[in-house]
């Protein structure tokens, strides 16, 4: 007896979907619309370039930029990096150190500009 209730149930089903018109019918969630979404590789690539990243590697020793250049935006081994550029590996090791530290104070100055230092010094009580 169930089966055949469960039959009768499922036919009406049936009947209700194809009275619908397939083109009218409504889904139950939106169709979804395709998003362009930025890689994060491509924003950092963008602000190497036109960012302050840019500006505080244009401000870098030709060196050290060389150094830092090859090792972390072309993705090289220091051993590598130390064939390319023609120096000792060590020597490679030390300039994308000293890079990298250039790179910390430069965009650290940038970021809180000169009113924002002052504004330190004057909580903290100093000159």
């Amino acid at each position: 007896m169930a089966a055949f209730i469960w039959g009768i149930g499922i036919r009406r089903l049936i009947d209700a979907i194809r009275r619908e018109n397939g083109s009218s019918r409504r889904r139950p969630w939106p169709a979804a619309q395709p998003q362009v979404v930025t890689s994060a590789e491509d924003q950092v690539l963008v602000g190497i370039e036109h960012g302050r990243l840019g500006q505080a590697l244009a401000d870098l020793s030709p060196e050290l930029r060389g150094a830092i250049e090859a090792t972390v935006l072309d993705g090289l081994t220091c051993a590598e990096a130390a064939v390319l550029l023609c120096v000792p590996e060590g020597t490679v090791k030390s300039r994308c150190h000293r890079a990298r530290v250039a790179l910390r104070a430069a965009l650290a100055d940038q970021q809180s500009g000169p009113d924002e230092a002052g504004r330190r010094r004057e909580a903290w009580g100093t000159s």
